[in-house]
C-alpha cells in the first residue's frame, strides 16, 4: 500500500456565540459528548480547538472534559476569539494568557486556530513565542468581511498543501517555524463563500472525494463547530450574538428540562456518521489530529 492520506477532523469548541462574553455553553455540554462516542465507534483521534480567551473560557470551564480527551488520543489546540483590530501587544496579552491557563490545567497545546479563520503575519511571530508549533487557521482563497467592513480573514492566494508561511505575507511560504495546515476548501468557489467539508450535509462526501480522488491531497483537514450539533431551533437563539443574564438563565433552564436528544440535532450527527463511516471503510486513509499531521508533514519524530 502506499502513503495514507491523513484526515484531520478538527472542532472549533467555542461559547455558542464566540464574541458574547454571556453566551451558553450548550454545544460544549450536549453536542461535544455525542461526538466523542461516534469518534470512538470509528476510530477518529480528533483535534478540538478549544477557546479560552477574555470572552469565553471553555477551556478552563470543561477541563476535566479536555484532560479525559487527551487521555483518549485526541489532541486539545488553543482557539482565540476577539484578537481583530485590536494592537499586536493585546493581542499576545489575550494569547499568552489563554494558552498559559491551558497548560496551568495539564493541557498541552501546540497547534493553534483563530477565530474568524484569522491570522496574519505578525501574529505567527506572537505563536511562535508561547510555543505554538502548527497553524491551521488558513482557508485557501477565502475573504470574509464584518458587516461595517473590517476583513475577517484574507487568505487569497494561499498554498492549498502544508506549508511554513512567511512574516510578511501568512499567504506565502517564508521563514516562520509554525507550519500551516490549511482547511480543505473547494477552489472554485468565489472567495467570499465557504466551500469546505463538514458542513454535515451530503455534499461532504463529494468534496472528499474531490480532494482525496482528483486533488490527491494527503492531508485533508475538516471543521465543524461544537454548536453545531444543536437542535435547529435552539442553535438559532444561542447564536443570537448579544443577549443578557435572563436569557442565559432561561436557555439553561431549557437543558436541564428535556433530554439531550432533544436538543441535538439529529440529521446533523446521521450525516457525521455516515461521512466518517464512508472515510473509515476506505483502505488508503487514516483519521490523525493536527500535531501528528504536522509531525508526519516535516517528519519530526512524536512527542
Amino acid at each position: 500500500m502506499g502513503k495514507r492520506t491523513k484526515v484531520c477532523i478538527t472542532i472549533d469548541t467555542e461559547a455558542d456565540a464566540a464574541d458574547n462574553p454571556r453566551s451558553t455553553y450548550l454545544g460544549i455540554r450536549i453536542a461535544v459528548p455525542k461526538l466523542l462516542r461516534l469518534f470512538q465507534e470509528y476510530g477518529v483521534k480528533a483535534t478540538f480547538f478549544v477557546q479560552e480567551d477574555g470572552v469565553c473560557h471553555a477551556g478552563s470551564l470543561f477541563a476535566g472534559l479536555w484532560r479525559a480527551c487527551e487521555k483518549e488520543g485526541h489532541e486539545i489546540g488553543y482557539h482565540a476569539h476577539g484578537i481583530i483590530g485590536y494592537p499586536l501587544q493585546q493581542q499576545e496579552a489575550i494569547i499568552g494568557h489563554g494558552l498559559d491557563t491551558l497548560r496551568g490545567l495539564g493541557l498541552d497545546p501546540v497547534s493553534y486556530r483563530g477565530g474568524r479563520f484569522h491570522l496574519t503575519g505578525p501574529l505567527l511571530e506572537i505563536l511562535e513565542k508561547h510555543h505554538i508549533r502548527y497553524d491551521s487557521s488558513v482557508v485557501p482563497g477565502l475573504r470574509e468581511l464584518f458587516q461595517d467592513g473590517t476583513e475577517r480573514c484574507n487568505h487569497s492566494g494561499a498554498p492549498r498543501e502544508p506549508y511554513f508561511p512567511s512574516y510578511h505575507d501568512h499567504t506565502k511560504a517564508g521563514g516562520s517555524r509554525i507550519l500551516e495546515l490549511p482547511i480543505n476548501r473547494y477552489d472554485k468557489h468565489p472567495t467570499e463563500m465557504w466551500g469546505g467539508i463538514l458542513t454535515c450535509r451530503s455534499k461532504d462526501v463529494v468534496l472528499f472525494d474531490y480532494f482525496h480522488e482528483i486533488k490527491k491531497n494527503e492531508f485533508i483537514v475538516a471543521l465543524t463547530h461544537s454548536w453545531e450539533g444543536l437542535s435547529f431551533k435552539i442553535r438559532k437563539t444561542v447564536r443570537k450574538q448579544r443577549y443578557g443574564k435572563l436569557k442565559k438563565a432561561s436557555l439553561e433552564s431549557v437543558r436541564k428540562l428535556f433530554t439531550p436528544e432533544f436538543l441535538t440535532n439529529g440529521t446533523y450527527f446521521r450525516q457525521l456518521e455516515n461521512f466518517l463511516g464512508y472515510i473509515a471503510a476506505k483502505p488508503d486513509v487514516r483519521f490523525t489530529t493536527i500535531r501528528e499531521a504536522g509531525q508526519n508533514a516535516t517528519g519530526a519524530s512524536p512527542d
